[in-house]
């Protein structure tokens, strides 16, 4: 029993001191998803609405320094909102997007945290319903900032497994007159898992 133990011990020892690839001139491909849920404050003061949505991020990058990759990323999105206050109704969202983020590794070893931020373009295009059951098709534009924290484990030199919390701010701007705010900002919290590789 004492032998299996000591050998547990050293291969876990082995694992957390894997020196991962995440070096200078090193290429980065990854994509993670996120269970969302945010507060939507809008100009008028008028309404509030509860978010819920799933997200999708394939990214490609780069490693400028020991530790430190910049890249593009494309979000794919989709949401579903209901208002309450003066106005009721729900929403269907789908997003659209390109975006730019940096992700700094904090650690030499297998387990590494990092900080990870971000900002991008997404098209909108929604569906209103409305109470009478009416429903519309309306777009809008959002430009949007993030910040992660998060954890990778590198399950092989190249490969790891990435999980986190952040947030995001989001500013839409409608090229219609909607029923509710032409302009908005979206205060969003977040959870995301994903995967990346470097090679």
């Amino acid at each position: 029993m004492k032998h299996i133990s000591l050998i547990t011990l050293t291969l876990l020892l082995l694992v957390l001191n894997c020196n991962a690839q995440t070096e200078k001139g090193k290429f980065y491909l990854g994509a993670n998803s996120d269970i969302n849920a945010f507060y939507q404050d809008y100009s008028s003061k008028r309404y509030n609405s509860t978010t819920y949505g799933l997200n999708l991020n394939p990214e490609v990058g780069y490693f400028v320094s020991d530790n430190l990759v910049v890249g593009a990323k494309i979000n794919l999105a989709y949401n579903k909102i209901k208002y309450s206050g003066n106005f009721s109704e729900e929403i269907d969202n789908s997003f659209y997007g390109i975006g730019l983020f940096t992700k700094h590794y904090l650690s030499t070893k297998a387990l590494k945290p990092f900080v990870k931020a971000g900002i991008g373009y997404m098209y909108n295009n929604y569906t209103e319903v409305l109470p009478n059951k009416a429903t519309t098709n309306q777009s809008s534009n959002t430009i949007y900032g993030d910040l992660d924290l998060g954890l990778a484990y590198y399950i092989s030199k190249n490969i790891s497994l990435d999980f986190s919390i952040g947030y995001r701010y989001n500013s839409f701007n409608s090229s219609k007159t909607i029923s509710l705010d032409p302009s908005r900002k979206v205060h969003q919290l977040k959870t995301a898992v994903g995967f990346s590789i470097s090679f």
